[in-house]
């Protein structure tokens, strides 16, 4: 199966939103999919991991996070967010609008994702240098299909962002919020500049 990566959608540059530069710390992302799953793939570099919550739906806190937004359409507010941290902790939410209720209405919602993760180098010690670490994220299609009545087809087009937070002793500021689409506002909801995600 890992040869199908080789045909997913890749994306090579992660920049700081609003500023429109390429982030201090790089990524690269692959989107696959198939008749039962949607797949996120992620290398990223990171000199000082950090994840300290695990199991579903915790609080993060300052943990490192790969982020992924849904959207079937740009001109419908249902979108989906999920996340995934170092120590493979995930969170989902489904928002039938954006500014909807409250994160606890949202994260009620359940997707059935899972994940993988593999770190180089160390957790939570900053007095070491980290190299990278990397996730797999499956998400299952029937958990879309269930909130919004349908599915992604060949030839649908939705809209979509991959984004990090990268806490690090190393950069400025102590955090480093990247994205892979540049953003007019500094905000991972602002979904009017999502990407587009083609499904061949």
């Amino acid at each position: 199966y890992e040869a199908a990566w080789r045909h997913a959608v890749l994306l090579t540059i992660f920049v700081l939103p609003t500023k429109k530069r390429r982030a201090t710390t790089q990524a690269k992302a692959w989107l696959l999919w198939d008749d039962t799953n949607l797949y996120l793939a992620a290398e990223m570099e990171d000199k000082d991991i950090y994840g300290y919550h695990k199991g579903h739906d915790p609080d993060f806190g300052c943990d490192d996070i790969l982020e992924l937004f849904l959207r079937p359409s740009r001109n419908k507010p249902p979108y989906w967010e999920f996340h995934v941290t170092p120590t493979g902790a995930t969170r989902d939410y489904f928002y039938p609008r954006r500014f909807y209720g409250s994160d606890e209405d949202s994260l009620a919602y359940e997707s059935g994702m899972t994940a993988a993760v593999v770190v180089e180098g160390s957790l939570e010690n900053w007095e070491d240098r980290d190299t990278k670490w990397t996730a797999e994220v499956a998400i299952p299609l029937t958990a879309l299909e269930n909130t919004i009545k349908a599915r992604p087809t060949s030839g649908s087009n939705w809209t979509f962002l991959v984004s990090r937070y990268d806490y690090s002793v190393y950069l400025k500021g102590g955090v480093e919020l990247s994205t892979a689409f540049p953003l007019e506002q500094l905000n991972f909801h602002w979904l009017e500049d999502y990407g587009t995600l083609h499904f061949e």
